[in-house]
């Protein structure tokens, strides 16, 4: 079984997560998203699909600290403030693969 950790589940994060979910193989989904508002929104997106509830294991964390193992992938789907502080923790929790939803970092 695949292991995918998608930190962010807002806007962009939640289409990650509905295409995630549309895959034909078994895929173990750590989301991680300390905000109520974005958690009840990628909810609201995975009711909207059809999608074999079976097939993936998905757990809803509040943030990185929860996180007990490392995924082939991490997806980044956050806002820019603070992103890099993020990836380098990631780097430094042994996370090594990414996909880095927009820019890595943007100046004021």
């Amino acid at each position: 079984m695949k292991k995918i950790c998608l930190i962010g589940c807002g806007n962009i994060g939640s289409r990650h997560l509905q295409g995630l979910v549309k895959t034909s193989f078994p895929i173990d989904i750590k989301i991680i998203e300390p905000f109520l508002k974005s958690q009840e929104l990628g909810k609201q997106r995975l009711s909207e699909i059809q999608y074999d509830k079976e097939l993936h294991n998905i757990s809803w964390m509040k943030n990185i600290d929860e996180l007990n193992d490392k995924p082939d992938l991490t997806i980044i789907a956050t806002l820019a403030v603070g992103r890099v502080n993020l990836i380098c923790e990631l780097l430094e929790m042994g996370h090594s693969r990414f996909l880095i939803e927009k820019i890595v970092c943007q100046s004021d």
